[in-house]
């Protein structure tokens, strides 16, 4: 974790950064207003200021511990032993939810610097942050020959993520919006498309 970060009171850590996630997601960099910030975060200006010295400085801690948090801390947590794709893809998303529960606007600040950015500049970022998650998620010790022949394997690996992530993106915005989430619903409802899923690209004999 960033130095700054770590020496920000336990106290108002989380606050402060919520709070910068939520401003920034909201308004890009450019229409951020580091008042609003400070008002939701229950600090002052001065103090916003001792510990990050500019909102060009906040912005660039922002994104290096979005990125640790969503990506690089991720790799530890993963059981890259499992090869199933199924519950490869639910180990990830599983772990995407825990940390939305404690920064909510953590991943739309990460869309919203993706915009600004531009995304191939973001991946590139990710990339470097983060190579084992980025490059391995999806592919590193799944066992592949459990898919049909006769499909696209990259594009039904693609449908798998999608169809997992719609219901995780969901769950989030629940967390936002209503600081709720019925995690036993979401899993009972992606359990069931996965059923459908390995039929659909599943040889019988793993279905």
């Amino acid at each position: 974790m960033n130095d700054i970060i770590k020496n920000i009171p336990e106290s108002k850590r989380d606050r402060i950064l919520n709070s910068a996630f939520e401003e920034f997601s909201r308004y890009g960099f450019s229409n951020t207003s580091t008042n609003n910030i400070v008002v939701n975060a229950d600090i002052s200006k001065g103090l916003l200021y001792h510990y990050f010295g500019s909102k060009d400085k906040l912005y660039e801690v922002l994104k290096e511990l979005a990125a640790e948090l969503a990506f690089r801390d991720t790799v530890d947590e993963i059981n890259w032993n499992e090869s199933d794709i199924y519950r490869r893809v639910k180990q990830y998303y599983k772990i995407k939810i825990r940390i939305a529960k404690q920064y909510p606007y953590l991943f739309r600040f990460i869309d919203s610097v993706r915009y600004e950015m531009g995304e191939s500049a973001l991946d590139e970022y990710i990339s470097t942050i983060s190579p084992a998650l980025y490059k391995n998620l999806l592919t590193y010790n799944v066992d592949f020959t459990k898919f049909d022949d006769s499909i696209d394997i990259r594009k039904s690996v693609n449908i798998i993520q999608w169809t997992i992530e719609r219901y995780v993106d969901k769950a989030i915005e629940d967390i936002i919006h209503f600081d709720i989430i019925d995690e036993d619903k979401i899993w009972q409802q992606v359990d069931a498309y996965i059923v459908i899923l390995k039929h659909a690209f599943y040889k019988k004999g793993y279905v």
